[in-house]
């Protein structure tokens, strides 16, 4: 990535869980985040007992938690709100960083669309040095990805240009994309993926596959 091409034409469009970061990397972020502040208003050690329940892949690892605890299972929704007000301890994928800051040297236009809540996903963002970009959050806009309004919105944002949304949820992330005659690009870098890629609709299969975030470059120069 040492030249750098003019793609202005372009409007380059990230998802953040298990695109930007690992989704479950956060999880342990959060789970953190609960023990810590627990141990700190109950002046005892909670450091690991909310964790093995995660690692043991249970679906309500938080439920699991009360229950183990003997905590109401009402504690539980205290518990959620700590986990996703917490300030993340999050870091980009390997090469996604590189990935920007060149995108943003050859002028490209970044911008965020993710489902989930405004002040979570948000937090991710400030995490990773990136709420300084237009961002679509999904409870904003009381939109989720199976709507086209925010990809409108971006489109009239940044009219006359070429789009791609770059995400990693073959259920959702690309059937509007698809349907606008976006460029859509699988994010398959992350290997301990919440959500798999594997899917059977035409409609919600993207563009293609990508191993590396280094690759998202020749993609666009081949399609400018």
């Amino acid at each position: 990535m040492n030249n750098f091409i003019n793609l202005s034409k372009w409007v380059v469009v990230f998802d953040i869980d298990d695109t930007l970061i690992s989704e479950f990397e956060y999880q342990l972020s959060g789970v953190r985040a609960i023990e810590e502040f627990l141990s700190k208003i109950y002046n005892k050690s909670f450091q690991g007992k909310l964790l093995k329940f995660l690692n043991l892949g249970c679906d309500d690892f938080l439920s699991e938690f009360c229950k183990e605890l003997n905590f109401p299972e009402v504690f539980k929704e205290s518990l959620l709100w700590t986990y996703r007000l917490h300030l993340p301890d999050i870091k980009f994928h390997d090469g996604i960083d590189e990935l920007i800051v060149y995108l943003k040297k050859c002028k490209a236009n970044l911008a965020i669309l993710s489902d989930g809540r405004s002040i979570t996903q948000r937090l991710k963002l400030e995490a990773l040095g990136l709420n300084n970009l237009p961002s679509f959050i999904s409870e904003e806009y009381s939109s989720d990805k199976f709507s086209n309004k925010r990809f409108l919105e971006i489109q009239k944002k940044w009219p006359d240009k070429r789009y791609v949304y770059i995400g990693d949820n073959a259920e959702k992330d690309f059937l509007i994309p698809n349907e606008l005659g976006w460029l859509s690009i699988g994010a398959d870098w992350i290997d301990n993926k919440v959500h798999s890629s594997e899917i059977k609709e035409q409609t919600k299969i993207p563009d293609l596959w990508v191993k590396n975030p280094n690759e998202v470059i020749n993609i666009l120069i081949k399609n400018l």
